[in-house]
């Protein structure tokens, strides 16, 4: 819209170039309208956020206890932002309900819990319970349901990962030599059906 503006002012001039002190007043103004444009968009971006948030705490009071599977949308070091698959709706596991010793890892964009190891990255699959949703905070508290990998859509923990005998197929030996199969015998083709009938009586 502004430079619309700009440009019917600068053909209403005839093309003519603003004096130094028109440019210099044009310059301010044009500044101050950048500022409040852009306030005004984070504003809007805001609201929008929060009106989100609010239908999905609202939508969530009903489903307190229930598990979902969700994916790792973001990750801080007061825990971990998990999208619902089903619902799509987001929201936060506190990192306190990880486990002792979390570590947030920023150049990796994960947590590491230190009593057992595992990390939590974003993009990951987890299972979350429901533990609260409260629409006036605008906040959908989760807790994970299940500590383990995702792996042929089975949650296993690392000692049934430790445990479980790949499952990669082993190739068949193949047959020795002679065996599974008759060779045809060199130079002899193979024989052709018998088209004879029977001898007449008689001979020749």
């Amino acid at each position: 819209l502004m430079v619309h503006r700009l440009l019917k002012e600068h053909w209403a001039r005839g093309g003519q170039p603003l004096r130094e002190h028109e440019r210099d007043e044009q310059e301010a103004y044009l500044a101050g309208v950048a500022a409040q444009c852009s306030d005004r968009e984070r504003a809007s971006m805001k609201a929008e956020r929060d009106v989100d948030a609010f239908y999905s705490a609202l939508y969530m009071q009903d489903k307190v206890g229930e598990k979902f599977k969700a994916v790792i949308s973001g990750v801080a070091d007061f825990g971990l932002f998990s999208e619902l698959e089903e619902v799509f709706v987001e929201g936060l596991v506190p990192s306190e309900s990880l486990g002792e010793g979390v570590k947030f890892e920023k150049e990796m964009q994960r947590l590491v819990v230190g009593t057992s190891g595992r990390t939590y990255s974003i993009g990951d699959g987890i299972v979350v319970e429901v533990v609260s949703a409260d629409p006036a905070r605008r906040r959908i508290t989760l807790t994970l349901a299940q500590k383990g990998v995702m792996q042929s859509e089975r949650w296993l923990t690392p000692a049934d990962l430790a445990a479980t005998p790949s499952s990669k197929p082993r190739r068949p030996a193949p047959p020795a030599a002679g065996q599974g199969q008759r060779r045809p015998q060199r130079g002899s083709p193979p024989a052709r059906p018998s088209h004879h009938k029977g001898r007449r009586g008689g001979g020749r």
